[in-house]
C-alpha cells in the first residue's frame, strides 16, 4: 500500500498562498466562473481515486504519483509503476520536488527522494477530449520542479489539459557505474531523469482521458533541460508513440544536426563524476559500493552536484538504452519520431548565464576565458573583447549567437524531415525571472519567454505575483499564448506563421509587433556562418558556476 507523501507545512502554506494570489489577481481578467461540482473533483485513475481542487477556472490535481518512490534499492533504478491505494487520495497540494538546490536566495537544499509526482490542470467542462501538453521543466538537470510554473491560465485560455512533471536531478538522475549496469535489466545506467519523463508520458497515455484529455494528442513541451530532453525522446525508441507533437524552447542540440556533442556524454565520460561521487563518500569499488552509496543521505548527494561540475557532471548519456546511439546516427537512420516541432530561442540567451556571475570583466579576463575553450582562438578573432562595447557584452553576445545558430541548425535539419515552426523571443525589456537582485538584467534572456506563454509568474518559488507587463507586452503575451495553444491543437501558430521548411523563416516575437527573418537574415544577425564553420558544440557558459550562486 502506498503511503501519501506531503511537503513541509511551511512550503505548502507558501505555495498555496501563491496559488490563492493567482486566483484573485490573474485568470486573464475574466468574469467569475461557476464552482465545479464536488463530484467532478473526484476522478479514478488506474491506481485509485483522486480528490482534486480548483485553481482559478480549471480543475487541478496536484501531487499525483506516476511512479513508485525512487528510494532504497530503487535509487538509481528504472522507475516502476506506482502502487495502488484504497479510498480517495487527496490531490490538492504539491508533493515534494526532487532533491536540489532551490532557486531562492540563499540557495539551500530542498526536496526529498519521494518526488516522482505530476500535476494536472484541466478545464472545468469536459464536453470533448482536449489535447494535452506535458511540461518538462528546465534547470540544467540539477534544479527545477514541476511547480515552477502555474499553467492554470494557459490551460483555461488555450482550452487544453496541462501536465507538469517532476524528474530526478543531478547525481540521483544521472549517476552511471559498472555496478549499476550489472544489476539493471537494461544492462545500462544513468538517464534516470529521462526514464522518469518517459514513465510520466506513459502514465499520461494511460490515465489522461479521465481528466478530459486526449491520449492520442499529446504535446511534449519543455524549456532548456526540458527541451534537450524532448530531443532525446524524439529519437529514443522507448518514447515512440507517447507524444505526437513537440515544443522545444531554448533547446538547441547540434548533436542531432552535425554530431557535435553539446549536452550528451559517452558512458566513459559519465563514469568520471560518478566514481568521484563514490570516492567522496568513501564508497570503495566492489560488491558493497551500491549499498554504501544508497545509504548516503540525498541532501549530501545534492551538495556533491556542484563538486562534480554541474551540467558537465550530470547530463544525458549515450547509454545504449534510452539513447541507443549518438543522436545524429539515429536521425540519419530515420530512427526518430516524425512529428511536428515548434522550436525557438531567446534573443539574448547568454545574458542569463553571464549576468548570474560577476560582471566587470577586463579584456584580459575575456581572453583567458575564451582561450581556455576549444576553438578559443577562432572565437576570439571573431568576437574581439570590445566588439560589443564591453568584454561582458561581447561574451554574452557570443554565447547568445552560439545558441541561436545551434537552434537554426537543428530547425534546418528537421525542417527537411517534418513540419517545423521557428521563433525567436526578442523583448528587450522582458521582466527578470530567476535573477531579482538589484541591477539584475532584463530582456530576452534564457527563461524570459516562459511568463509570456503561461501568463503567470516564473518561477513561483521566487515570484508570488504575475509579471507586470506593459500594454504592448501583454499583447505579445496574448499572441504567444495563442500561438503555443494553436500548435498544441494541431493548427498553425498564427495565420501568417509559415513552416520553417517552406521558406526558412523565423518569427521574431516583439511587443511592438512580430516580424519574420529569412534564414539568411537570421544567420547574419547571429553570425551563424562563423559558428557553423567551427562546429562548436560545447558551452561557452559555465553551468557549474550557476550552482555556486
Amino acid at each position: 500500500m502506498h503511503h501519501f507523501a506531503t511537503a513541509s507545512a511551511a512550503k505548502r502554506a507558501a505555495r498555496m498562498a501563491a496559488a490563492a494570489f493567482f486566483i484573485g489577481t490573474m485568470l486573464y481578467r475574466a468574469t467569475a466562473v461557476a464552482a465545479v461540482p464536488a463530484a467532478d473533483l473526484v476522478v479514478s485513475v488506474r491506481a485509485g481515486k483522486l480528490q482534486g481542487t480548483e485553481v482559478g477556472s480549471v480543475r487541478a490535481f496536484l501531487g499525483v504519483p506516476f511512479a513508485a518512490p525512487p528510494t532504497g534499492k530503487l535509487r538509481w533504478a528504472k522507475p516502476v509503476p506506482v502502487a495502488s491505494w484504497d479510498g480517495v487520495r487527496p490531490a490538492t497540494e504539491f508533493a515534494s520536488q526532487c532533491p536540489e538546490l532551490g532557486w531562492g536566495a540563499p540557495r539551500a537544499t530542498v526536496g526529498n527522494e519521494d518526488c516522482l509526482y505530476l500535476n494536472i490542470y484541466a478545464p472545468k467542462e469536459a464536453k470533448r477530449p482536449r489535447p494535452v501538453a506535458v511540461w518538462f521543466h528546465g534547470g540544467g538537470y540539477t534544479g527545477g520542479a514541476s511547480q515552477d510554473v502555474d499553467p492554470s491560465v494557459f490551460a483555461a485560455k488555450a482550452d487544453v489539459v496541462v501536465v507538469t512533471v517532476n524528474y530526478r536531478l543531478g547525481a540521483l538522475g544521472f549517476a552511471s557505474l559498472p555496478e549499476l549496469d550489472a544489476e539493471s535489466p537494461t544492462k545500462s545506467s544513468g538517464n534516470y531523469a529521462l526514464m522518469d519523463q518517459q514513465e510520466a508520458l506513459r502514465w499520461v497515455k494511460e490515465n489522461i482521458k479521465t481528466f478530459g484529455g486526449d491520449p492520442h494528442r499529446v504535446t511534449a513541451i519543455g524549456e532548456s533541460a526540458g527541451a534537450f530532453s524532448i530531443w532525446v525522446h524524439i529519437v529514443s525508441p522507448h518514447a515512440r508513440g507517447l507524444f505526437q507533437r513537440a515544443i522545444v524552447m531554448s533547446g538547441t542540440n547540434p548533436s542531432l544536426a552535425d554530431g557535435t556533442p553539446m549536452v550528451e556524454r559517452s558512458v566513459e565520460e559519465a563514469r568520471g563524476p560518478s566514481l568521484k561521487l563514490a570516492a567522496e563518500f568513501g564508497c570503495d569499488r566492489g560488491p558493497a559500493l551500491l549499498e554504501c552509496l544508497r545509504a548516503v543521505p540525498a541532501d549530501k548527494l545534492v551538495t556533491a552536484v556542484g563538486a562534480a561540475g554541474g551540467w558537465a557532471g550530470w547530463t544525458i548519456i549515450v547509454d545504449g538504452y534510452v539513447l541507443p546511439e549518438q543522436p545524429r546516427v539515429l536521425r540519419e537512420r530515420g530512427a526518430f519520431a516524425k512529428i511536428p516541432i515548434f522550436s525557438g530561442n531567446t534573443e539574448n540567451e547568454g545574458a542569463f548565464f553571464f549576468m548570474a556571475r560577476s560582471t566587470g570583466r577586463t579584456e584580459e579576463d575575456y581572453r583567458k576565458a575564451l582561450l581556455a575553450t576549444p576553438f578559443g582562438d577562432k572565437i576570439l578573432a571573431a568576437y574581439p573583447p570590445l566588439r560589443n562595447g564591453t568584454a561582458d557584452s561581447t561574451l554574452t553576445a557570443a554565447a547568445s549567437d552560439q545558441w541561436a545558430c545551434g537552434t537554426k541548425k537543428i530547425n534546418t535539419i528537421f525542417g527537411h524531415l517534418t513540419t517545423v515552426y521557428a521563433y525567436e523571443f526578442a523583448d528587450a525589456a522582458a521582466p527578470p525571472t530567476l535573477f531579482v537582485f538589484p541591477g539584475a538584467p532584463v530582456g530576452a534572456l534564457h527563461t524570459a519567454e516562459i511568463p509570456y506563454v503561461f501568463q503567470t509568474s516564473y518561477p513561483t518559488e521566487i515570484h508570488s505575483a504575475p509579471p507586470a507587463f506593459s500594454a504592448l507586452q501583454q499583447a505579445l503575451s496574448d499572441r504567444m499564448l495563442k500561438a503555443w495553444g494553436n500548435f498544441i491543437w494541431g493548427r498553425q501558430p498564427a495565420p501568417d506563421w509559415t513552416p520553417f521548411n517552406s521558406a526558412g523563416e523565423t518569427m521574431i516575437l516583439r511587443p511592438e509587433g512580430d516580424s519574420k527573418l529569412t534564414a539568411a537574415e537570421f544567420s547574419r544577425k547571429h553570425d551563424c556562418a562563423f559558428w557553423d564553420s567551427i562546429q562548436y558544440g560545447l558551452w561557452l557558459v559555465d553551468t557549474a558556476d550557476l550552482a555556486r550562486h
